[in-house]
């Protein structure tokens, strides 16, 4: 452990969707989590791994995997993405990454255009 940042092991991830899953399952999935659930969160964890996580820790880590979700489902979801098992990567035809460079670009130049107006 350097500093504050704790090393989450594989298997300690696993454990907190797990808890998760097992919550929206039971509750439904418009279920909201609160403070209370990653403190409940925290202490199954701690007590199972024998690691010493805080709740903010873990909702913020949960939180993290969830944005890293909707990028995953977003590059799935896109015309074209097919995803390869063997090497674990999407794959995409050559119209959709041309649309997606030309995003880029565009993204960029509204970027530089903006510093340049302050």
């Amino acid at each position: 452990m350097a500093g504050n940042n704790m090393v989450w092991q594989p298997q300690v991830v696993e454990e907190m969707l797990r808890y998760y899953k097992e919550k929206i399952q039971a509750e439904g999935r418009q279920f909201i989590f609160k403070e209370v659930h990653y403190e409940e969160c925290a202490k199954k964890i701690n007590e199972k791994s024998h690691t010493k996580f805080t709740s903010r820790q873990v909702y913020h880590k949960f939180h993290k995997l969830k944005a890293q979700w909707k990028v995953i489902m977003e590059a799935k979801n896109l015309n074209g993405a097919n995803f390869d098992d063997v090497e674990k990567r999407f794959l995409y035809d050559e119209t959709e990454v041309v649309q997606m460079n030309n995003v880029s670009i565009n993204i960029y130049l509204l970027l530089l255009y903006c510093s340049l107006c302050m």
